[in-house]
């Protein structure tokens, strides 16, 4: 557990270990993969878990006039982590969501998530503000939902493994500001709607997104309302659903206040970051993209079919099913080519296929302004989602008007492929970035650094 002289003793760590012994930097690296970053003040003992209630997670049926961002039920929940000190009450309340959005087919589609109430004053006065949490990868199984593993406190598809995500921390840090937090689990995950999770769709995750915003304003008693300043934050999956939000606000949510984003380690350009993460210990998620793309894009079913082999085939059933711990287990540092029918790279077969080409460019972030101001965060060392993609977006973005505070982290490689260089750097602006965003919610303005 660090507290924030921690996390400042780590960055330098990190950078001169680097520098200088690098192999055991390495294997100390390797030890925090996965591990979140807490503050002392958040160590505590293990809470009752609270499992969901068997039927919580079936939907209701839909009809063709339910307004997205409905909320359709919710009932009270436990984290699995206590997170206030011993014998003080926990900083905020949780409660299990489940609320309408909108597939990308455009139908509606019901989504759970998690909001944490805030019993800490909002020290601007009037409505309490809101923070839309968007999640990292969990996985494709519907099991993997991030309100199943906060309460449940592994991972269902690897037991024993305890899942701290670092989302949980920001809700801690945020209700303690006096900010409510959402986090949605996005479509596919949690409710048993029978559909493939559409992972790092644009749509899917941007209306997930801002749909947990409109469910969590009609929660009663919790300050807030739809009058709420609203923030999101997000980092890799998650910074590419928030942008996608952020981007999709003006027309999808006009009406939602967005005053500002943090976005870390967004993967804008999907094929570079397929290509970057190939073998890689994330290599599993290629799956995961392909699930989603032929649940969305049913043209591409054949194609799929017809480019993978045998042990591709079983690869995107497995994944299909998986959380992330047991995919990177399992197919953690494998080659796509492995399971394609010609030996190439996936991403080779797909440049040649139009249909795919097309899916990708759909997905692609960078050609709308976003509402409001974003922090966009991205670490030189990221072995995930390059770089270069942050660069590209943040000049995209500030070419077409949009106010840009582009924060880029200049630190070295450290053991590439294994994801050291993606996760370590969302901790070091974690407190900056959270001051910079509670500022906008309280009525700061920033109109980003572009030229």
């Amino acid at each position: 557990m660090w507290t924030n002289a921690g996390l400042h003793r780590l960055r330098a760590r990190f950078i001169t270990k680097a520098l200088g012994n690098r192999s055991r930097f390495r294997r100390a690296a390797l030890a925090v993969i996965g591990t979140v970053v807490v503050p002392a003040s958040m160590v505590g003992i293990p809470a009752a878990a609270q499992p969901a209630t068997t039927d919580f997670y079936i939907p209701p049926s839909a009809s063709d006039g339910t307004p997205a961002g409905t909320l359709i039920k919710s009932e009270p929940m436990s984290v699995g982590i206590a997170v206030g000190p011993a014998g003080t009450p926990l900083p905020f309340d949780a409660r299990r969501i489940m609320y309408w959005s909108t597939s990308p087919q455009g139908d509606p589609i019901a989504v759970s998530g998690t909001f944490f109430k805030s019993n800490s004053p909002w020290p601007a006065g009037a409505d309490r503000p809101i923070v839309a949490i968007s999640p990292g990868t969990m996985g494709q199984g519907e099991q993997c939902a991030p309100s199943r593993f906060i309460a449940n406190v592994a991972d269902p598809g690897t037991p024993g493994i305890v899942v701290a995500q670092y989302e949980l921390r920001l809700a801690y840090e945020l209700n303690q500001r006096g900010i409510n937090a959402v986090m949605t689990d996005y479509q596919g995950l949690g409710v048993r709607t029978g559909t493939m999770h559409p992972y790092v769709n644009r749509e899917a995750q941007g209306a997930a997104v801002l749909d947990s915003v409109r469910a969590a304003q009609q929660l009663p008693d919790t300050g807030s309302s739809p009058r709420s300043a609203i923030g999101a934050w997000g980092y890799s999956q998650g910074g590419g659903a928030a942008a996608a939000a952020a981007e999709m606000a003006s027309t999808y949510a006009p009406e939602i206040a967005l005053k500002g984003t943090y976005a870390g380690a967004v993967p804008a350009d999907l094929a570079d970051t397929l290509g970057r993460i190939d073998g890689s210990v994330l290599s599993g998620a290629v799956g995961y993209a392909l699930n989603g793309f032929g649940a969305v894009y049913p043209q591409l079913l054949p194609r799929i079919a017809e480019f993978t082999n045998d042990a591709g085939k079983r690869w995107l059933s497995n994944v299909a099913k998986q959380c992330l711990f047991q995919t990177a287990a399992e197919f953690g540092q494998h080659r796509t080519a492995e399971y394609t029918s010609t030996g190439e790279p996936l991403l080779t077969i797909l440049a040649r296929i139009p249909e795919a080409a097309q899916v990708l460019e759909e997905n692609r972030l960078g050609s709308v302004v976003p509402t409001g101001t974003i922090w966009l965060d991205s670490a030189t060392s990221d072995d995930i989602v390059p770089y270069a993609q942050a660069a590209d977006l943040a000049a995209e973005w500030c070419e077409a008007g949009a106010r840009i505070k582009f924060e880029p982290q200049h630190l070295p490689d450290v053991f590439p492929t294994s994801g050291v260089g993606h996760l370590i750097p969302q901790n070091f602006e974690f407190g900056q970035a959270q001051d910079w965003l509670a500022g906008l919610l309280a009525g700061s303005v920033d109109n980003g650094s572009c030229p």
